[in-house]
């Protein structure tokens, strides 16, 4: 009797087991993976010009880490006329329309009050070649004058130096 006491506590202790162990392994049969192949379109617009999609950044970063103050930036930038924008940025405007703007270095790119700041980005949307050309020149005459005051580098999206002579190939390589 013994015997079969201890048999029928084995297959008893192994069918608690199993019940318990069964919800885990079928959990693991039930998970699918998905698999999403959308093309997500933001900000889709109507040009009809296949540059004005096309954005143009310079980088302003000085040479010795060093970071600029955000009170002699706002100075240095009302000067230029540039203004201070509701997204915390600044924009250099020409009527109604936004020319260029600057953006912080460092993500998010906002500029925040009693923070200094490490460099600029500066950047704008593609129009045309002649109008184009004018901002940029715009945009390094700016970065020059920023020079005077801060040893700095005035850099393209692959980080090589870049000065007037390169304008043109800097418009015509985003084409």
């Amino acid at each position: 009797m013994k015997d079969i006491s201890w048999i029928l506590l084995s297959i008893g202790l192994s069918t608690l087991v199993i019940l318990l162990l069964k919800p885990l392994w079928n959990n693991k049969k039930k998970h699918s993976k998905i698999k999403i192949n959308n093309k997500y379109v933001i900000n889709e617009t109507q040009y009809s010009n296949k540059k004005s999609n096309q954005i143009i950044t310079l980088r302003f970063s000085p040479k010795v880490k060093s970071n600029i103050p955000f009170d002699e930036v706002m100075r240095l930038f009302k000067k230029n006329n540039l203004s201070f924008n509701n997204m915390q940025i600044f924009e250099r405007n020409e009527g109604n329309k936004t020319l260029f703007n600057v953006a912080n270095l460092i993500e998010p790119g906002t500029f925040e009050e009693n923070k200094e700041i490490p460099g600029f980005t500066i950047f704008f949307q593609q129009s045309d070649s002649d109008s184009d050309l004018n901002i940029l020149n715009e945009m390094i005459e700016i970065m020059h004058e920023l020079s005077k005051y801060y040893d700095a580098w005035i850099l393209d999206d692959n980080g090589k130096n870049i000065d007037r002579s390169d304008l043109n190939k800097l418009l015509t390589f985003n084409e």
